[in-house]
């Protein structure tokens, strides 16, 4: 059990946490504590923490720490760590340098989250979400640990809780109970943040479109940095203008009338669509369009990924790896081994002479395995993932994941620019420290463990984009895909998608090293797949796809990394014969979940919902303009829908219970 190593049964502790003060707070206002330290040469701390309402999300919340010095100097760090049960948790605590003379102020602003689950070990961890008690910790310049003192437990929305969604309102409006579903969080123009971060612990965002417009541009880059879920709604006021972002953005165009982007789904009257939803954003023709949970429109083939999420997959394919793979792969297994074969040789060749050939192999086997030791564990270094997707037109996803390792503490490497339109994160368990500023970002600072350390962070963002691949298609059939291709970087493999009549072929080939050339991906050639082991436990970005032609992946793989780009090429014209449509859980005020669709036309010859398998439950309810029925679950594992029920349109799948789970519905059409 990882106890508290200021000893939990100390008596004392009673009546430290006595002196502490905790200002109740008001509406509108942030959760706030005011902290007495235990000692009177310690700062007195003033904590704000999450949102004003109070809301305060375990993903991802604004704290600020606002310290002041009594009649003597400080020199050292303050920050913050949780507890639960007077327990320390795993969430791992949070210090900034704070040095202050008499009576001065400091102040440290910063992002807090939460790991999930129960966050110690021992009897206390469990599955049940419980809140966790924050604490103000004072250090030494050394990073000892002088003293720490509860601030009481903030009003805490945890996983098993439903989140809010930003509402952004026009000035004097009231704000609406609702937006997307999801309780609203109301906030006008001039809240909002130009940080990505900041954005992180909604789920989702509202927002009038002349007032979107009206936002600086940082603010908008945030927002759309983030990643979160976003619809605009209404019309643009006379005489404002749309900039190169917001016209990737909207998956409308504004003229004589509203018009749907090609590869956006439209729902309503095709002249005057109600709400038009696209990858990137969504568009809704007024403010009731964004009460509800949005539909999911986006219909994929079973079973189809995004290319770039084959890095994230655990298995392997039945391939043989090519040697270079596996030295890339197993460098330091595969040195080791030949040491040894070296060593057992020279021992064999001087065997007639025994102890001089185990001395002479002991000792080539020693100098061996010392002038390879940096290659079996590097002192220091790092292995970087990248990967870029498109979204839509001109906006693309980037993720990038860096695993570093090397002396405590481990400092990342920061673009200031770049990260403020980043949502960051990183698996920090295990670490003992991170020390930061108010100008790092979550999880970027300086990490210990031990002398020697290593971790893994990752930065995911939202932005404009013309540095894409540019692929062209000489042909294609059941049997292979010939490509030409130009890209940003040069490339070492190419993997490949493509529709062959209503079925999917895929494969893969490698190649030399270069930015441009012709690759022919033969169908079902698989490479053995390398498997990125820091990425298995991570999940991949999500983007909402459409039915494509083609989906092209180009990535270069070494020793020092993995960086990849993909491709989509046009829609489909024609849905295959089956599809699926999967849609997010919104979980309900009185604890029950929905699921919300919009099918297109018929005629469909069967439509079924399916749960994960440890999610499923003996009863739904669907409800269509056409009315509500019970849906019962098959022997299958899925839960038919009355043909009655569906005839395009709205659906909404419902239970009583409260989970988390995806929810698909598959169809198969009746093709003449």
């Amino acid at each position: 059990m990882k106890y508290d190593a200021r000893n939990p049964n100390n008596p004392m502790r009673a009546l430290i946490t006595a002196v502490i003060v905790l200002v109740s707070s008001v509406a509108e206002a942030q959760w706030h504590a005011a902290v007495t330290p235990p000692r009177p040469t310690l700062p007195a701390v003033a904590v704000d923490f999450g949102y004003p309402g109070p809301y305060v999300p375990w993903e991802s919340a604004p704290i600020t720490l606002t310290a002041t010095a009594g009649d003597v100097p400080f020199d050292g760090y303050i920050g913050f760590h949780f507890r639960v049960n007077e327990h320390v948790s795993y969430d791992v605590p949070v210090v900034a340098r704070a040095v202050l003379r008499p009576h001065e102020q400091w102040t440290f602003a910063t992002f807090a989250r939460l790991r999930r689950w129960g966050g110690i070990i021992g009897p206390y961890n469990s599955s049940v979400p419980t809140p966790r008690v924050l604490f103000v910790e004072w250090r030494d310049r050394a990073q000892r640990e002088i003293a720490a003192q509860n601030a009481g437990t903030p009003p805490w929305t945890l996983w098993n809780a439903e989140t809010r969604a930003l509402r952004v309102t026009h000035a004097g409006e009231n704000a609406p109970a609702s937006a997307l579903g999801r309780p609203a969080y109301a906030a006008s123009a001039s809240q909002l943040s130009d940080r990505a971060q900041w954005y992180a612990g909604f789920d989702g965002a509202a927002v009038p479109l002349d007032v979107w417009l009206d936002l600086p541009r940082r603010v908008r880059e945030a927002i759309v940095g983030s990643g979160i879920e976003l619809a605009l709604f209404g019309l643009p006021r006379g005489g404002q203008q749309l900039d190169d972002l917001d016209r990737a953005l909207l998956p409308v165009t504004f003229g004589s009338s509203v018009t749907a982007k090609p590869e956006a789904d439209a729902i309503g009257s095709g002249t005057a669509p109600d709400m038009v939803r696209g990858a990137a954003a969504t568009w809704c023709a007024s403010d009731a369009g964004v009460a509800a949970a949005l539909p999911a429109t986006r219909a994929t083939s079973k079973g189809e990924r995004a290319g770039y999420e084959i890095s994230f997959v655990s298995f392997r394919y039945k391939a043989w790896p090519r040697p270079a793979q596996l030295l890339r792969r197993y460098s330091g297994l595969v040195t080791s081994l030949a040491a040894v074969v070296i060593a057992v040789a020279g021992w064999i060749l001087l065997r007639r002479r025994q102890r001089a050939g185990i001395a002479v192999a002991m000792l080539g086997f020693a100098v061996i395995a010392l002038s390879v030791r940096a290659r079996i564990r590097p002192a220091s270094g790092s292995y970087e993932f990248s990967v870029q997707a498109p979204v839509a037109d001109g906006i693309a996803d980037t993720l990038q994941v860096r695993r570093t390792w090397g002396p405590s503490p481990l400092v990342e490497p920061l673009d200031a620019a770049r990260m403020r339109t980043s949502v960051t994160g990183a698996d920090d368990l295990w670490q003992r420290l991170e020390v930061r500023t108010s100008e790092t970002p979550l999880t970027m600072g300086a990490f210990t463990r031990f002398d020697w350390n290593g971790i893994t962070r990752w930065t995911r963002r939202r932005e404009l984009t013309a540095a894409g691949a540019h692929i062209r298609v000489r042909s294609s059939d059941a049997k292979k895909l010939v490509i030409d291709f130009e890209s940003p970087f040069a490339v070492n493999r190419v993997w490949a998608r493509w529709r062959c009549g209503d079925f999917v072929c895929l494969g893969e080939t490698d190649m030399r090293r270069a930015a441009s050339g012709t690759a022919t991906i033969e169908s079902l050639h698989l490479l053995w797949n390398e498997v990125e082991p820091f990425l298995v436990d991570n999940p991949p970005p999500r983007i909402r796809k459409s039915f494509h032609q083609t989906d092209v992946v180009l990535m270069d793989r070494s020793a020092s990394g993995n960086r990849q780009i993909e491709w989509f090429g046009p829609r489909a014209e024609e849905r295959p014969a089956r599809f699926a449509i999967t849609s997010r859980a919104s979980l309900e005020a009185d604890g029950s979940t929905s699921w919300s669709f919009a099918l297109p036309a018929g005629p469909h010859a069967a439509v079924n919902v399916t749960l994960p398998t440890n999610a499923s439950m003996p009863e739904l309810t669907v409800t269509s303009a056409r009315g509500t029925a019970a849906l019962h679950r098959d022997a299958s594992g899925e839960y038919p829908i009355p043909l009655d029920l569906v005839d395009g349109g709205m659906l909404r799948i419902a239970t009583k219970r409260t989970t988390d789970a995806e929810a698909t519905i598959r169809v198969r059409e009746t093709k003449p």
